[in-house]
């Protein structure tokens, strides 16, 4: 075999350069059968993960990719891209008429427990009111065990420096400050149920009541036709 064939050589020129060959694999070596009867594999990056990402990775890095390619190649990797296309926009519907049907699912929640004028018209965050989130430290001890409790703020107390305040429940939140929970904390508040395998109580069982009553609340309320469109 002439090792200077152009058809053999590997490396030693940009990708859009080559003219590209596409060999079938023998795919089932154990019984010594293979794919086409010996035809050569077609290209189909619809058809074939690898195909798909060698395409967007060339078109990304190579600006002549497509020169490389023939023109049924070329068709192929455009079906593709639009079939895909078309997947993200399905999906993409679905999921948005979901989340605008949740948003409306908790506003008319919200509406049936409180003042309509009182809820946040915030429209990043679903926002439960019987389940507000805790801003300070003394409303953190409504919804966590005191165990829990006294891990959480006595490691901050313990890592804050002496000239400094206490960080807000907010800050902490926010990740404006990093919290390092005291190992000998952890030690007292966790159980070893088996080895590398440990248990803690978490939250106020009165928190957690009140987790699957609004659940419940929800879900019932969500069966209602108004809702259909959440259902599976």
């Amino acid at each position: 075999m002439d090792s200077d064939s152009s058809s053999e050589q590997l490396g030693g020129g940009a990708i859009n350069e080559k003219q590209r060959t596409f060999q079938q694999h023998k795919n089932n070596l154990v019984s010594g059968t293979s794919n086409n009867n010996g035809k050569e594999d077609a290209w189909d990056p619809s058809d074939n993960l690898s195909h798909m990402l060698h395409a967007l990775v060339g078109l990304d890095r190579y600006p002549n990719y497509l020169s490389r390619l023939n023109n049924d190649d070329v068709i192929s990797i455009e079906r593709a891209l639009e079939e895909t296309l078309i997947k993200v926009r399905q999906q993409k519907a679905q999921i948005t008429q979901r989340r605008d049907g949740l948003r409306e699912l908790v506003k008319k929640y919200n509406n049936q427990l409180t003042d309509s004028s009182t809820i946040s018209d915030d429209e990043s965050t679903l926002h439960v009111s019987s389940l507000p989130p805790p801003q300070t430290w003394s409303e953190l001890k409504n919804v966590l065990c005191e165990e829990a409790f006294e891990v959480v703020y006595r490691s901050i107390i313990s890592s804050s420096k002496p000239d400094r305040q206490i960080p807000t429940l907010q800050d902490v939140m926010s990740g404006k400050v990093e919290v390092h929970l005291d190992p000998a904390l952890l030690e007292n508040w966790m159980s070893q149920e088996c080895f590398d395998v440990y248990s803690f109580q978490l939250l106020r069982e009165d928190f957690c009541c009140l987790i699957r009553k609004t659940i419940t609340d929800l879900s019932k309320l969500g069966e209602s036709n108004e809702f259909s469109s959440l259902k599976p």
